[in-house]
């Protein structure tokens, strides 16, 4: 029960300074003290704050992993991906204007052949023409070596991709212009990086090829090769592609050639693709795998066993 100070009538001014200490202490009724600390208005809004930062965090990872696996999938369904396991049959035909005034033109059929999700099986058969320029010495036509490949995608995920395989090739060839008589090998890594603000793939392959037998009168096989792509979409149906390759030849003390490719494709539905590449050599012509300049025209019809 609340007490009362009443002020006396005989001493006054006692009784008023009693009266003056209770209505001082004495709260006002109906009066909320929570709204005099202004302080906790503040704390109040700030967990809303940081979980609304933590969930703008979460939506942009969600959306930057997105689009990587979208760049992974488009890149594999357009067939410019080394590291995807995905069947095609594919036919090219690439003209090379060689060192020394040479020419050569190759038409090539490719199949890809996925064995599991993550196992690939390749094949390449072909027939070439070349034009050796040099006296005494006539032009041919015949099949080309052939070449296998067989690898595996050992990782995957929304940031990195990674292959790993080997290539064979056999001494197939009708005219020793045509191949160089070797049995050869040639492990190989690939990976792949989607890069979402570039709307693009980074993909660095380094590989080397080694001879393993063959005929003994021809010169023996020992090159390394170092290709890094860009491979960039600009919409669903059109790509762009810019690569260059770095060969050394282990059997001259290393020496070195070096090209620049580019390439544009379309997509013509959801199987059809087809492309012009371009290249020009920047040094080093005569090394293998080089030249002075080359064009590549080529399509393929994309399958997914997997």
């Amino acid at each position: 029960m609340r007490r009362t100070c009443v002020p006396s009538i005989v001493r006054a001014d006692a009784g008023l300074m009693v009266w003056l200490m209770c209505v001082t202490v004495t709260p006002a009724w109906g009066q909320g003290p929570q709204l005099d600390l202004p302080e906790e208005s503040g704390p109040a809004e700030a967990p809303q704050a940081e979980h609304r930062e933590k969930l703008t965090q979460k939506e942009e990872k969600v959306h930057q992993e997105t689009q990587k696996r979208l760049l992974d999938i488009l890149t594999a369904e357009n067939g410019t991906n080394p590291t995807a396991i995905v069947g095609r049959f594919q036919l090219s035909n690439t003209y090379r204007d060689l060192a020394r005034g040479a020419e050569r033109n190759d038409t090539v059929f490719r199949i890809d052949i996925p064995l599991t999700p993550a196992w690939l099986f390749r094949a390449d058969v072909g027939a070439g023409w070349v034009e050796p320029n040099r006296p005494g010495v006539s032009d041919t036509f015949g099949l080309n070596d052939l070449f296998l490949r067989t690898g595996w995608r050992v990782y995957q995920s929304p940031d990195f991709s990674l292959f790993v395989g080997g290539d064979a090739i056999f001494p197939a060839a009708t005219d020793t212009q045509l191949g160089r008589g070797k049995y050869e090998i040639g492990p190989g890594i690939a990976a792949s990086i989607p890069i979402p603000s570039l709307t693009s793939t980074f993909i660095p392959l380094v590989q080397h090829f080694v001879s393993v037998g063959g005929n003994p009168s021809r010169p023996d096989v020992d090159y390394s090769t170092l290709q890094l792509q860009l491979n960039t979409l600009w919409s669903k149906e059109w790509w762009t592609l810019v690569e260059g390759d770095l060969n050394l030849d282990w059997t001259r003390a290393a020496k070195t050639g070096a090209v620049l490719e580019g390439e544009v494709g379309r997509r013509f539905g959801p199987h059809w693709r087809a492309w012009v590449r371009p290249g020009v050599g920047l040094w080093g012509q005569d090394v293998r795998g080089t030249y002075d300049w080359a064009a590549q025209v080529g399509m393929r019809y994309m399958f997914y066993v997997y």
